[in-house]
């Protein structure tokens, strides 16, 4: 179960239940109500052999079988047997960020929100047009709905908390506090804030991970995550390698700045010898396709494939996936470098000299 920013309840993170209005959206506070009359037809329809349509982005990837199904499948034996209380639950506090990421939106980051309400005008040249959200009923900051949570996470096997930026959040640290030691909890965090509180509270936990969003090094990283310092974050991905208690592994999205990026990105996350997490970008993040490879020209299209076919890497299969449905977009293109010159406009940043594109 995901508990999302706003407080809305999904069976995943990747569930999107705007794909079908008729989908009846359930708050923490309806916790019984989802459980009964919207987990239970869900979980029919899996056992028909059908698909949910807020499922459908799943079945319309780039990539076979998702990352995080995978992942899903190692963790947990399916069976037909109904559990009373969900085993893995994915907590967001809100959007709270430090970072405004080219693929992020006002749903995931209060820095884009902020950003797009003062360029709104900007913002809808491009044809992108977000809905104010609304965080100041938080649940967190209500204790019936608090102590609701307290009893289903302490009844779970796995919590992963997101963002927003974790790390970040105060209630987090109040959800810890009040968590059993034995649960096996993971972050997935850009990691540009890593304290000493953080540090003390990973200890707490026998079973920590800790998955770093990481889209490229260097320039590249700084610009794809608007606000991160690519030096300091070397640094804590250095320092929580250095922590007994903690296991590390990597995100990395496959979007259309992949084909200038992961060359140098493999490079670097090579030295450490951990798992990489790589999954293509959802298509609808942000004005439908315009994120993905399509929108890559091909010129640089092939020259990535080209360094691909000389480089062997453990994530050939999904990178080869990725490239073989790659269909050239020419509206998808002119679209993008719309988009990145209205974000070099307001952010004061240049695509163009960090990645050199051949356009």
């Amino acid at each position: 179960m995901q508990i999302e920013c706003n407080g809305e309840l999904k069976p995943c993170c990747l569930y999107k239940p705007h794909l079908d209005k008729s989908i009846k959206q359930y708050h923490i506070s309806e916790y019984q109500d989802w459980w009964t009359s919207r987990l239970t037809p869900l979980r029919q329809t899996v056992l028909d052999n059908q698909i949910d349509p807020g499922c459908a982005s799943c079945f319309d990837s780039t990539i076979k079988d998702h990352p995080m199904k995978l992942v899903a499948d190692k963790m947990f034996n399916y069976t037909t047997q109904v559990s009373n209380t969900p085993e893995w639950l994915d907590i967001r506090f809100g959007n709270f960020c430090n970072l405004k990421c080219l693929m992020c939106t006002p749903r995931n980051s209060s820095q884009i929100e902020q950003e797009y309400h003062s360029n709104e005008s900007l913002y809808g040249q491009q044809g992108i047009h977000y809905i104010r959200q609304k965080y100041s009923d938080n649940w967190w900051d209500r204790p019936d709905q608090f102590q609701r949570v307290v009893d289903i996470v302490n009844r779970a096997r796995y919590v992963n908390f997101s963002g927003g930026e974790p790390l970040m959040m105060p209630a987090l640290y109040r959800l810890l506090d009040a968590m059993n030691s034995d649960c096996t909890i993971t972050f997935n965090t850009n990691l540009t804030r890593v304290t000493d509180q953080a540090i003390q509270y990973f200890k707490k936990f026998s079973n920590i991970m800790i998955s770093v969003s990481l889209d490229g090094v260097e320039s590249h990283q700084e610009y794809i995550r608007w606000g991160s310092n690519w030096h300091e974050l070397d640094n804590n991905i250095q320092k929580i390698f250095a922590l007994d208690s903690v296991s590390v592994n990597f995100s990395y999205l496959l979007q259309h700045t992949s084909v200038y990026t992961w060359p140098a990105m493999w490079r670097y996350l090579e030295q450490f010898d951990q798992h990489i997490m790589v999954y293509p970008v959802y298509a609808g993040t942000i004005n439908d396709g315009m994120l993905t490879q399509n929108s890559v020209v091909p010129a640089d299209m092939q020259k990535f494939a080209d360094w691909h076919r000389a480089n062997s890497t453990p994530y050939d299969s999904a990178i080869d996936q990725w490239i073989g449905s790659y269909k050239f977009d020419l509206v998808k293109h002119q679209q993008y470098r719309d988009y990145v010159g209205m974000l070099d406009k307001i952010r004061g940043c240049n695509f163009v000299k960090t990645f050199n594109p051949s356009w």
